[in-house]
């Protein structure tokens, strides 16, 4: 049936991996313990700063396939997809995007909005976040506040991404809303 729940047998697991501020040590641990559980799919939820240079894109795509290769999945099977957070460079992201962006080899940013086939489920990405320290910051660099939107004609029924909770609920309910 076509809204029937998935089962042990049939859902494909996805990792969320959140905030590592650019670290990629913290962000291989992560993927290390996903790959090691035979998780392929990755999710970053915003803060990921890793997308600046063509270096850092690089050393992502070398340390997730040297991380699948340790456990036993290949360079085809494993993807990282991020939204964007409240502390980004928006100059390089655009989260107004209508569609996803591929940065690399094994990673992609979804915008805020924009849903995406990960694992056979379908996932909406609002992204963003009220920042706790909006008051301090200047309008235009890394981190101010970007509020998320749920563009119209989201396409719904599935997983909303996002890390404010609030506005998490909102954009489940009006995805599920036919």
């Amino acid at each position: 049936a076509e809204n029937a729940l998935p089962t042990a047998e049939t859902v494909l697991l996805i990792a969320v991996i959140g905030d590592v501020h650019g670290a990629v040590a913290s962000f291989a641990h992560g993927a290390a313990h996903a790959f090691s559980a035979g998780v392929p799919a990755l999710i970053q939820v915003g803060d990921y700063w890793l997308y600046e240079s063509r270096y850092a894109r690089n050393k992502v795509d070398r340390t997730l396939e040297s991380l699948a290769a340790e456990a036993g999945l290949g360079p085809d099977e494993i993807h990282l997809y991020f939204c964007d957070g409240n502390h980004e460079h928006f100059d390089t992201l655009d989260p107004d995007a209508a569609q996803p962006v591929p940065l690399s080899d094994h990673v992609t940013y979804v915008p805020r909005g924009v849903a995406v086939t990960i694992a056979e489920q379908r996932v909406g990405f609002c992204g963003g976040a009220e920042s706790v320290d909006r008051a301090r910051r200047t309008a235009g660099t890394v981190g101010h506040h970007r509020s998320p939107q749920l563009k119209r004609g989201h396409p719904g029924r599935g997983l909303i991404v996002q890390k404010d909770v609030q506005r998490a609920v909102v954009a489940v309910l009006a995805a599920l809303d036919p």
